[in-house]
């Protein structure tokens, strides 16, 4: 968790100096990328028992088991970097994660208990528009829409009081899709304010 913590962090530092962009042409950008894969399939699969950890100070977890795979293994189809906004396309040919007896409290004590998740997606593609603003650092607007192509997913758990016993195959995964795409303007005007509320945790 550290490392993905550093790795956010240099690229906070390389967006807010995004100008640099403009010098760099399609080959040397193709070689960064495939420069990123190399070093990211160095933790690709994550496969861990018997985990306790926490995401900077804000969300503590434990798990009994975690393993998740794939994600090394993506393209960037659309990429657009200006100095305060962010435009960006990856496709991930196929996910896999399966996590046992995960639970979690965030500062608000807002909480998570997985007895069991499951997933595979395929061709999951995943298109997000971002434009911020600095000092402090907010996020103005926020454009995230996912699609996967195939797949399935199960979970278990309680999400903070309320129990969840979801079980989708290929077609429901299909389906949530769907939703998604329907009501992405709600679900967007949410995360931005999730969004807004952590950083602002984390520069208080």
């Amino acid at each position: 968790m550290k490392v993905i913590t550093f790795v956010g962090l240099l690229a906070c530092l390389g967006l807010a100096n995004a100008g640099i962009f403009d010098k760099i042409d399609d080959a040397t950008l193709t070689a960064a990328i495939q420069l990123a894969k190399y070093y990211i399939a160095k933790f690709d699969p994550i496969d861990k028992v018997d985990v306790s950890d926490y995401v900077l100070t804000v969300l503590q977890y434990n798990a009994s088991k975690i393993y998740v795979s794939g994600f090394s293994d993506f393209e960037l189809t659309h990429v657009d970097v200006q100095k305060n906004s962010l435009a960006i396309s990856v496709r991930f040919n196929s996910i896999v994660a399966s996590v046992d007896n995960w639970s979690a409290y965030t500062v608000v004590k807002n909480t998570i208990g997985l007895e069991t998740l499951e997933a595979t997606l395929n061709g999951l593609e995943l298109d997000l528009e971002v434009q911020w603003a600095l000092a402090p650092v907010t996020v103005q607007s926020l454009n995230v829409l996912p699609h996967v192509e195939s797949g399935s997913f199960k979970l278990l758990g309680d999400l903070n009081g309320r129990e969840a016993d979801i079980d989708l195959d290929n077609d429901g995964l299909l389906k949530i899709d769907q939703l998604f795409a329907d009501h992405s303007a709600e679900l967007n005007e949410d995360l931005l304010t999730a969004v807004n509320w952590f950083l602002t945790k984390l520069q208080s």
